[in-house]
């Protein structure tokens, strides 16, 4: 499978008149490299994969240093206890959020995105009357795989940052995790074999945000629910 880009996904200014409807006649869909998708995912996972084993590596110190031994599953009546893991979840984003207002290269890379967005829209403007050169439709053409090719590096490069950020959210929420005694299988009633554990899925949980918690919360409930009417 190959991700594509359209003449349609050219921006053009407000107020501008809409790109001849020859060029989208007229012109293939740029693929932008790397072109396979199984090569991007593969890569990104290969790297999701990485940063994973370095937090549960970096979480087994942390733990055995600072982490309390639990007792067995805390089975809370209610869902208000997970409010504390998300005032973390949020704390951590808020904590985190001044190293991606500082990334250069994102801004650099968007930067000649708009540029390469510009020249296609140019190009794709000379491809209107009776007569287009063949001359014309190839360099347009070019210039939409020189958009795709730059729009490809910013979503390549923000899915690394997210997975760098995501690992570094990860430690400081397994450091939170072992300090303030916040195990949250155990609040959900899993009694996992050691505190190691407990204290890398804490991190890792609410390492990546509030989102994942909000859906725990959702099935908890929706189990909760289940049960007493049952």
């Amino acid at each position: 499978m190959k991700t594509g880009v359209w003449i349609n996904d050219l921006k053009t200014s407000p107020g501008d008149d809409p790109l001849p409807p020859q060029a989208g006649q007229l012109l293939e869909p740029a693929v932008g490299a790397p072109t396979e998708w199984w090569a991007r995912r593969g890569i990104v996972t290969l790297i999701g994969l990485g940063v994973a084993v370095v937090v549960a590596l970096l979480t087994w110190p942390i733990s055995d240093a600072l982490g309390r031994k639990a007792d067995g599953p805390v089975v809370v009546d209610g869902l208000t206890i997970f409010a504390v893991f998300f005032v973390a979840a949020l704390a951590i984003e808020r904590l985190l959020e001044p190293l991606s207002l500082f990334d250069i290269k994102k801004e650099t890379l968007q930067q000649e995105q708009v540029a390469k967005d510009n020249e296609a829209v140019t190009s794709a403007r000379q491809l209107s009357g009776p007569v287009i050169p063949p001359a014309a439709v190839t360099a347009a053409q070019t210039k939409l795989e020189a958009f795709a090719d730059a729009k490809v590096k910013v979503d390549v490069w923000s899915t690394y940052r997210s997975l760098v950020l995501w690992g570094v959210a990860s430690i400081v929420g397994a450091v939170a995790s072992a300090l303030l005694n916040l195990h949250l299988l155990r609040t959900a009633g899993i009694n996992p074999p050691t505190v190691y554990l407990d204290v890398l899925a804490t991190g890792l949980i609410i390492g990546a945000g509030t989102k994942p918690l909000h859906d725990l919360t959702k099935l908890l409930t929706a189990a909760k629910t289940s049960t007493t009417g049952s």
